[in-house]
C-alpha cells in the first residue's frame, strides 16, 4: 500500500512494515482515495479491525463522476493528461494483483514494479484532488454569485 502526504510517498508492504500503517495514518485528518470506499478502506479494515481512520474521507471516484469525469482512475488520468511512466503505463489493477502474487512466490522485481505502479496511482490522486477542488470551487462560486441561476432553496443540508 502506498501513501502520500503531498510531499513524501511512503510504501507499506505486508511482511515488512504494514503493521506501521495505522500509526502513520493516525497523524492525518483527511484521507483521499479513488474508489477507496469500495476497495482500499475495506482492505484496511480487514487487515486492522481496530483501525481509526482519519475523520474525513474524500473518495475521488464520486467527486470526479460529479464533474463529468467517467471511467476508472487510468481513464481520468488520460482525460487530465497525467502521463504514467512507460514501464507501468500498460498495467491495470488486475496486473497489480498478479504482480503481488509473483512477489509472494519470490520475484523481487515484481514488487518493485508493483510499487512503481502504485506510486503513480497515489501521486496522481493529489493532482486529481486539486483539479476537482478547483472545478467544484468554480461551480460553487458561480452558483452563489448569481442567486437567480438556481431555484430558491437549492442549497440544502441533509442528515
Amino acid at each position: 500500500m502506498g501513501v502520500s502526504d503531498g510531499q513524501t510517498y511512503t510504501v507499506f508492504v505486508a511482511g515488512q512494515n504494514l503493521a506501521e500503517l495505522p500509526a502513520y495514518l493516525a497523524r492525518f485528518r483527511v484521507i483521499t482515495t479513488f474508489n477507496g470506499a469500495g476497495f482500499d478502506l475495506r482492505f484496511l479494515r480487514a487487515a486492522f479491525p481496530t483501525l481509526a481512520l482519519p475523520p474525513l474521507h474524500i473518495d475521488l471516484r464520486g467527486v470526479t463522476r460529479k464533474l463529468g469525469l467517467t471511467g476508472g482512475l487510468k481513464a481520468i488520468e488520460q482525460t487530465l493528461s497525467l502521463p504514467r511512466d512507460p514501464a507501468v503505463a500498460h498495467l491495470s489493477g488486475f496486473d497489480a494483483v498478479l504482480l503481488w502474487a509473483r512477489y509472494r512466490r519470490g520475484d523481487r522485481t515484481a514488487l518493485e514494479l508493483l510499487i512503481q505502479y502504485n506510486t503513480e496511482d497515489v501521486v496522481h490522486l493529489t493532482t486529481i484532488l486539486e483539479t476537482s477542488y478547483t472545478a467544484l470551487t468554480r461551480r460553487a462560486t458561480a452558483l452563489f454569485a448569481d442567486p437567480g441561476a438556481a431555484p430558491h432553496g437549492s442549497d440544502v443540508c441533509v442528515r
